[in-house]
């Protein structure tokens, strides 16, 4: 059972937010409706053990891909950051009015982002463009002896092409760890999920010092969500089948 309170803002109460500290307000909110859903989609993705080869691997690609999107997503998120909050005066406002948890996050994005990081460099090789010397490093980095494939289905979003997702895969465990590529992508899946925990812990707080400051008073409802299913239990096919609506008449 998820339970939520909600507060309803109109837009004259939205303008009455100083313009600088408003769009910061809105591009936040963005950034982790971003950064939950891709959390969320990365572990219905990875929900199901799986047997049969091909179906393992195209679920390994799919979950790799979502991550490489989040990545990308976190590294502007710290740049926006960077410019938007510290750089302006709402550091200054709103970093004393934070939990001690919302302090804690913010520190480490900065820190984290202030040096070098596999999230920058993935952002750079591989998240935010397909760039023709990052790829041909990729593909000298596959291993002699691997075999690539391709799957092809009469419905064009059931074809899978393991080639490209699976050479940056290798070229990350080579920046990581080259004599143990199972460590080396825990360690990026890991240090990926445990940055986007600190954004979400950050932004969530933020948006609720926010909320309270311009609109603490405003009235809201509470209720429940009954039927929600449990986050190990919900799985993000990569093959599906599109099945023909049925259509009926009645005479």
């Amino acid at each position: 059972m998820v339970k939520l309170h909600r507060i309803q803002i109109n837009k004259d109460q939205l303008k009455s937010i100083p313009e600088k500290e408003r769009v910061f307000f809105l591009k936040i909110t963005h950034l982790f409706s971003e950064t939950n859903l891709l959390q969320k989609m990365a572990a219905f993705s990875n929900n199901k053990n799986i047997n049969y080869e091909a179906l393992r691997k195209a679920q390994n690609s799919q979950t790799f891909l979502i991550l490489l999107i989040l990545a990308g997503k976190l590294f502007e998120g710290s740049k926006m950051i960077e410019k938007d909050f510290f750089k302006s005066s709402l550091s200054k406002e709103y970093y004393d009015l934070l939990s001690d948890e919302g302090k804690e996050s913010l520190n480490y994005i900065k820190e984290y982002f202030g040096k070098k990081n596999i999230i920058k460099e993935i952002r750079h090789k591989f998240s935010h463009h397909l760039d023709s010397e990052k790829i041909k490093e990729a593909f000298d980095c596959s291993p002699a002896d691997e075999v690539f494939e391709f799957y092809f289905s009469e419905q064009y979003a059931n074809n899978f092409f393991w080639l490209t997702g699976n050479m940056i895969s290798y070229n990350i465990m080579d920046i990581l760890d080259r004599d143990d590529p199972t460590k080396a992508l825990a360690k990026f899946f890991d240090e990926l999920l445990n940055t986007a925990k600190w954004f979400q812990n950050f932004i969530g707080d933020y948006v609720s010092v926010v909320v309270g400051k311009y609109w603490g008073a405003s009235e809201g409802d509470t209720f429940t969500i009954g039927d929600a299913p449990s986050l190990d239990k919900v799985f993000l096919p990569y093959f599906v089948e599109r099945r023909n609506k049925t259509t009926s008449s009645s005479g």
